[in-house]
C-alpha cells in the first residue's frame, strides 16, 4: 500500500500508536521537501481577437503534482481582465497527477489587454506539520495578455456652422473628415444629411484601420433665419452597429436689392407733352438670384425697362426708364414700384 499524507492522518485518527509511527517515518523520509506542485506556463499571450468575440480555442495552464506522497489542495482560482476560465481541477491534485485550467480571451475594448490567473492552495510538502502553517500556503500567478480588435470612427465633435448664406444661394462645400482610429476595419453603410443640406463623399464601404475619407457638405437655404440640420454616418464595427451624428447650422440671409436713385424729380413739362426719360437702376446685392415679379408705375408717368426675369449674380443690374407725361397743370406725383422675391422698392 502506498502511503499518502491523507492516509497517514487517517491512521492517526483510528490507531494513534501506528499512525504516529508512520507519521514519524513520513517526516524522516520526506525531510525538508521542496514544493511538489508546479504550474506551466507562467504567461499566456493570446492571438488578436475581435471585440465582443472570444478566442477560437482556449489556452491551457497545467498544474502538476510531482510528489508520490502528498496531495496538494487548491483553495481558490481567480482571474482578472477580459479573460474567463474553466477547469477540471478538483479541490485536490493527487500525487503524480495533474489538472488544467483553460483560459479564454474575450476582449470588451480595443487595444492591448492584460490580466492574471491566480491559483492558491496548501502544499503539505512545504511543511508536513499540523495545523496548517503559512509556510505551506502557495500562490501561483500566470500573466495573461491579448489585443482586442475594433474599428473606431472619428468625426468632428462640434457643430459645423456655415455662417450666413443668402436664401436660394448655394454655399461653398465644407469638408468634414472621417477617420478610423481603431486597429481593425469598420464598415460604412450610409451617409445622409437633412434638407436643405446636401453632401457628397469619397468614403469606401470598408474603412481600414488608420485610413480616412471626407464628406463634403453644402447648403442652399430655402428661408431666412437659422436653419439646423444634421449629418449622419451609419456603419458597424466588431461590436455591432455604430452611428455618428454631426449637427449642422446655417443662417439664411434674405436676398437684397437696391434702387438708385431713391427718388426722381422731373423738370417742368408742358401739359400734354413728354419729358426726357430718367433712369432708375435695380441691382442685385446678394449671392442668390433675385426674381423680378413686377414693375408698376402710377400717375402721369410711364416706364420701360431692360430687366430680365432674374438678376442671377451679385452685382447684376438692369435699368428702368421713366417718362413724365403731364395731363394737367401744377405739381404732379407718382410712384415707381419694383417687386422682387426679396421684397419691394418704391421710388417716388
Amino acid at each position: 500500500m502506498r502511503l499518502t499524507y491523507e492516509k497517514v492522518m487517517s491512521l492517526i485518527s483510528s490507531n494513534n500508536t501506528l499512525g504516529l509511527l508512520l507519521f514519524s517515518l513520513l517526516l524522516i523520509t520526506s525531510g525538508n521537501a521542496s514544493a511538489t506542485l508546479g504550474i506551466s506556463p507562467g504567461n499566456l499571450a493570446f492571438d488578436d481577437v475581435d471585440v465582443g468575440s472570444s478566442s477560437v480555442a482556449p489556452r491551457s495552464v497545467t498544474l502538476t503534482n510531482t510528489s508520490s506522497f502528498y496531495s496538494v489542495s487548491i483553495t481558490s482560482i481567480d482571474i482578472t481582465g477580459d479573460f474567463e476560465y474553466t477547469t477540471n481541477c478538483s479541490d485536490f491534485v493527487a500525487p503524480n497527477s495533474s489538472c488544467s485550467v483553460d483560459v479564454t480571451f474575450s476582449p470588451q475594448s480595443s487595444g492591448g489587454q492584460t490580466g492574471a490567473l491566480t491559483i492558491a492552495g496548501d502544499d503539505p510538502s512545504l511543511d508536513a506539520t499540523r495545523p496548517v502553517t503559512a509556510a505551506r500556503l502557495f500562490t501561483f500567478t500566470t500573466t495573461l495578455s491579448g489585443v482586442g480588435l475594433q474599428g473606431e470612427v472619428s468625426v468632428p465633435s462640434t457643430e459645423i456652422d456655415f455662417g450666413s448664406v443668402s436664401v436660394n444661394a448655394q454655399s461653398d462645400p465644407i469638408q468634414i473628415p472621417v477617420s478610423n482610429t481603431g486597429n481593425a476595419p469598420l464598415s460604412i453603410t450610409s451617409i445622409t444629411v437633412t434638407a436643405p443640406f446636401t453632401q457628397t463623399n469619397d468614403c469606401p464601404e470598408s474603412l481600414d484601420a488608420g485610413a480616412g475619407c471626407a464628406v463634403f457638405v453644402s447648403v442652399k437655404p430655402d428661408s431666412p433665419g437659422d436653419i439646423s440640420g444634421s449629418l449622419t454616418i451609419d456603419g458597424s464595427n466588431q461590436s455591432g452597429a455604430l452611428q455618428r451624428i454631426i449637427p449642422l447650422l446655417v443662417s439664411g440671409a434674405p436676398a437684397t436689392t437696391s434702387v438708385s436713385p431713391s427718388s426722381l424729380s422731373f423738370p417742368q413739362s408742358v401739359s400734354g407733352g413728354q419729358s426726357d426719360p430718367l433712369t432708375v437702376t435695380l441691382q442685385n446685392q446678394s449671392d442668390a438670384p433675385v426674381s423680378l415679379l413686377s414693375i408698376d408705375i402710377d400717375g402721369d408717368f410711364t416706364q420701360s425697362n431692360n430687366c430680365p426675369a432674374q438678376l442671377m449674380n451679385n452685382g447684376d443690374s438692369c435699368e428702368i426708364q421713366v417718362v413724365f407725361s403731364p395731363q394737367a397743370t401744377g405739381t404732379l406725383t407718382g410712384n415707381l414700384m419694383i417687386t422682387t422675391d426679396s421684397g419691394s422698392n418704391t421710388v417716388p
